[in-house]
């Protein structure tokens, strides 16, 4: 067997609907092993070297969002619902924390010697052009 660095090479085409990767690294081996497994009618294996080992496969491109196929999680409705109170609980918590925070936050003063000055939104007057007659 050929002792190398080893790499991982992932490789896509805009438009097209899978990728090719290469993996000569332990970790991404596996991966496209696990992956063979698991999803054969839709991972497809190019070419193995007999003498890293070395892989070149093709993956649908819906799984390098994560560079591992993406989980189904079928929660039950009480799972659901249990999400969404600790999510509102959390985001709750988050608000309270924000607000003492401002609440401890110096307070800027306003300066009433500079004069305020009003920006003008969209596109500036036409001014029209008098011809000197």
């Amino acid at each position: 067997m050929v002792e190398t660095n080893g790499e991982t090479c992932f490789e896509h085409i805009s438009g097209a609907d899978y990728c090719l990767a290469f993996c000569a690294e332990y970790w991404s081996k596996k991966l496209i092993n696990e992956m063979i497994e698991q999803y054969p009618d839709e991972v497809v294996v190019e070419k193995i070297n007999p003498e890293d080992n070395s892989v070149l496969a093709r993956i649908p491109f819906k799984c390098m969002k994560y560079v591992r196929w993406p989980s189904k999680k079928d929660l039950t409705d009480e799972q659901r619902q249990a999400l969404s109170e600790r999510g509102t609980k959390n985001l709750e918590k988050f608000r309270e924390e924000k607000k003492a925070q401002k609440a401890l936050e110096p307070k800027k003063e306003i300066d009433e010697t500079v004069p305020v000055v009003k920006k003008r939104r969209g596109r500036p007057p036409k001014h029209k052009v008098e011809e000197n007659n």
